[in-house]
């Protein structure tokens, strides 16, 4: 009855051991698949929301390209000064030439690159649409080239355009590029908000996916502490008639071995009597 009493108990052990590594198992399994879900919804907004960084500074380039443009084109004086605010605060290059002689302005902040070799490059790209800075367009329009791409030697890069107005006394023409901030530099500045965010929704998966991994497991629970009831009562009402049976068994046993050996032997020691030892004489033969 010990015996059986620990194989129960050790079963019951066993049982909540099982249960209890099935349900971390579960848990887990669960976080992992809604995380690596959760991970790749987070860079995907972390992609968007750097394509829409990209989309906006472009339209805040071409804005900017309307308003030096407009200064420009209706007369308006442009100083040392105003060339110097809206450099610095917009992260420009401005480069006006009238008639091929350059405004005596050199920059209000110093770009990775060259300041030169930048402009050089951006009339290059500029050629190639066949928008010439260097000589007076033909018809009394704006000319002007299309945003493109300007890339320095220590991996800054720019939005670059060029435009030519024709004037009175004959033209001018406009240089413009705008700093462009480093996808890499984009992504230091937003992902630590977006790898928070991602963590916390982990951890948040993680204790969500434990309690509904533990409200799924209960029937199971509930069951085997039923098993566990009827076992240990099965085992209590037959605790009385097992034993009495035991004892049954022990003693028809033990009265076997005591009294069979004591039977053998008296049977082989008890004479005829003589009238059978007379018959068995008197038999004829065949």
């Amino acid at each position: 009855m010990q015996k059986s009493r620990r194989s129960m108990a050790s079963a019951t052990g066993w049982r909540n051991s099982m249960i209890k590594e099935l349900r971390k198992k579960l848990t887990l399994l669960y976080t992992v698949t809604t995380g690596t879900i959760l991970t790749l919804v987070v860079a995907g907004l972390l992609f968007y929301n750097l394509r829409v960084s990209e989309k906006d500074a472009l339209q805040t380039f071409q804005n900017q390209i309307v308003a030096v443009a407009s200064r420009m084109q209706y007369g308006s004086t442009i100083s040392g000064s105003w060339l110097a605010q809206t450099e610095a605060s917009e992260k420009l290059i401005i480069h006006i030439e009238e008639n091929r002689e350059p405004f005596l302005y050199s920059g209000s902040w110093a770009p990775a690159t060259d300041r030169q070799t930048l402009i050089d490059r951006a009339r290059e790209e500029a050629l190639k649409e066949k928008v010439n800075p260097a000589v007076r367009p033909v018809s009394s329009s704006v000319i002007q080239s299309s945003v493109f791409t300007v890339k320095g030697d220590q991996g800054d890069s720019y939005y670059g355009t060029i435009l030519v107005f024709p004037t009175a006394k004959g033209y001018q023409s406009l240089t413009l590029l705008g700093y462009r901030t480093p996808g890499i530099s984009l992504i230091r500045s937003q992902g630590p908000r977006f790898l928070l965010f991602d963590i916390l929704g982990i951890a948040a998966l993680f204790f969500v996916s434990w309690y509904f991994v533990g409200k799924s497991l209960e029937p199971v629970e509930m069951s085997r502490k039923r098993q566990n009831e009827f076992i240990a009562a099965a085992s209590h009402e037959l605790r009385s008639p097992l034993a009495v049976i035991e004892s049954s068994v022990t003693a028809s046993t033990q009265w076997r071995q005591v009294t069979l050996p004591y039977s053998r032997r008296k049977v082989r020691t008890v004479p005829l009597p003589c009238n059978q030892r007379n018959v068995q004489k008197n038999r004829p033969s065949i």
